[in-house]
C-alpha cells in the first residue's frame, strides 16, 4: 500500500467512530461511575468483532454492487449479522447489552466506511484522476451515514435482546 489514499480512508472512517464512541459511553464507565454498566473487554471485542464484519460485509458489497437486488439483500444481511452476533445467550436480558450493540454496529460502520471511501478513491485514482478536497467531504459524509446507520441499529437490536424481543417491535407485556 504505497499509497495514502488507505491512510486517507481510516483516518476519515475512524475518528468519527472513536469520537462517537467516546461521546456516548464516557460516562458509562470509569472513572465517571463507580459501578460500570458494562464490561470494557467484552465493548472493545465487540468493536473488534464489528470492525472484521463490517469488511467482510464491504468485500460482499464490492461484488454485488452493480445488481439493485443485491444491493437491497444486502441491507437485509447487515441487519442480520448484527442479530446474529447480539442474539448469542450471553447478551439475551442483560441491560449491557445496548452497549454492545454500539459496539458491534461501530465497528462495523467503521470498516464499511474505510472500505467505501478506499474503494471510491482508488477507482478514482486507477483512472488517472484524483479525488479532491470536496471529493473526499462527499466520501466523509457517505461515511458517517454508514456509521451512524450501523449504530442506530446496534442500539436497536442491542435494546431488542436486551428485552428479550429481538424481532419484535411490540413492548413487553
Amino acid at each position: 500500500m504505497d499509497s495514502p489514499i488507505f491512510y486517507i480512508a481510516a483516518v476519515l472512517a475512524f475518528a468519527p467512530a472513536l469520537a462517537l464512541m467516546y461521546a456516548l459511553v464516557r460516562k458509562y464507565t470509569y472513572p465517571y461511575t463507580d459501578h460500570p454498566y458494562f464490561g470494557d473487554p467484552m465493548f472493545f471485542g465487540l468493536f473488534a468483532v464489528g470492525l472484521i464484519a463490517g469488511t467482510v460485509m464491504f468485500m460482499v458489497y464490492t461484488y454485488i454492487m452493480n445488481a439493485i437486488l443485491g444491493i437491497i439483500l444486502f441491507s437485509v444481511v447487515q441487519c442480520l449479522a448484527l442479530v446474529v452476533v447480539m442474539n448469542l445467550k450471553r447478551f439475551r436480558g442483560h441491560s449491557e447489552s445496548i452497549f454492545y450493540g454500539l459496539a458491534f454496529g461501530l465497528g462495523a460502520g467503521c470498516a464499511t466506511g474505510t472500505g467505501f471511501i478506499y474503494y471510491i478513491a482508488s477507482a478514482t485514482d486507477s483512472l488517472g484522476d484524483s479525488v479532491d478536497v470536496a471529493g473526499y467531504a462527499y466520501l466523509f459524509i457517505m461515511s458517517l451515514s454508514m456509521l451512524f446507520e450501523y449504530s442506530a441499529v446496534g442500539i436497536d437490536i442491542g435494546n431488542g435482546i436486551a428485552r428479550m424481543l429481538p424481532c419484535s417491535t411490540r413492548p413487553p407485556r
